[in-house]
């Protein structure tokens, strides 16, 4: 999740604040259960022709050339919208009629609590001292640590979540986790630069760094500062609790 969750509100956003020009305009997470994250964006715009909805999705469509010619800018970009979208194993669905506004609601799917524990209780087994796992999430996109916050709320799991490197340096002394979630993009101090400093005072703790924008050599940099495992974003949920299993 992460930036890919960041860049699909950013281009609905856009996208509703192109086309609405009196009302509101409202975004946020609209339902939690153990199978599904449901995100929505509405607003009380122009609304989306019916036989244009059909194709709204596909890159280069009329949609994109009406509101690109009409509204300025590049036009919807819905086609980059559901492609981050199936990335993730989630789809995309409009609701909207012509001048009575849009709705776009994404479902992303969540682990459910049985394939949680079945998992969990591997570690918990191993376990010879402390029963919960302990992770420390570090990240700085309110809605990437939601999405992990429904993913990793378990009785299994203590999770301590920390926005910033800083906080991370300090959170990691203190309360000991067993596993780091750590974002390599800070808004301070390069995630890298925070492995780095954890390795220097001899901490053994897992870290599992994770980028949205993952480059030629970026996983390599992210081991040789001292990350366990590299994974890019947007971060499967069984990808996660298959890499937490393994550290």
């Amino acid at each position: 999740m992460g930036k890919a969750t960041t860049q699909i509100f950013n281009n609905l956003l856009d996208n509703a604040l192109k086309l609405t020009s009196e009302g509101e305009i409202s975004f946020g997470i609209k339902e939690i259960n153990t199978e599904t994250i449901i995100l929505f964006v509405s607003d009380t715009g122009i609304g989306i022709e019916k036989e244009k909805q059909r194709i709204i999705f596909d890159r280069f469509s009329q949609a994109d050339e009406f509101i690109a010619r009409n509204y300025g800018g590049t036009g919807l970009g819905l086609s980059i919208v559901k492609k981050n979208v199936g990335l993730m194993d989630g789809r995309i669905t409009l609701h909207s009629e012509e001048g009575k506004g849009a709705i776009f609601e994404i479902r992303l799917p969540n682990t459910t609590r049985t394939d949680l524990r079945s998992q969990l209780k591997t570690i918990e087994e191993n376990a010879t001292v402390d029963k919960k796992l302990k992770i420390l999430l570090v990240e700085d996109d309110p809605i990437s640590r939601m999405y992990y916050e429904a993913i990793l709320t378990d009785a299994l799991i203590e999770l301590t979540i920390a926005p910033t490197g800083t906080l991370e340096l300090e959170l990691a002394e203190k309360e000991k986790p067993d596993v780091i979630l750590l974002d390599i993009h800070l808004p301070d101090i390069s995630g890298l630069e925070v492995a780095r400093q954890i390795r220097k005072s001899g901490s053994k703790v897992k870290i599992i760094g994770q980028s949205a924008y993952a480059m030629p050599g970026d996983e390599q940099a992210a081991l040789e500062a001292g990350c366990n495992v590299y994974l890019t974003k947007p971060v499967k949920a069984n990808l996660l609790l298959e890499t937490l299993k393994t550290v």
